[in-house]
């Protein structure tokens, strides 16, 4: 297992900061988009191991709730 590279650690430290907004803003306003996509990306950084990977998948997960509404 190799060590994680400043930069991945860096973008998993903002896609948490950025999934606890989401979660907390879910929560508050009943929004579920929104409450999904904070779970995804507080989770995603653990799963996924390139910054580049977490990047994009990242991106997707902070769109969805703009693009999606149910």
């Amino acid at each position: 297992m190799t060590l994680p590279t400043p930069g991945s650690l860096f973008v998993g430290l903002m896609l948490n900061a950025l999934g606890m907004a989401y979660f907390w803003f879910g929560r508050r306003q009943r929004h579920l988009v929104s409450l999904l996509s904070g779970i995804g990306l507080m989770v995603l950084p653990y799963v996924v191991s390139g910054a580049a990977w977490s990047l994009g998948l990242g991106a997707v997960l902070l769109g969805l709730p703009f693009f999606v509404d149910f």
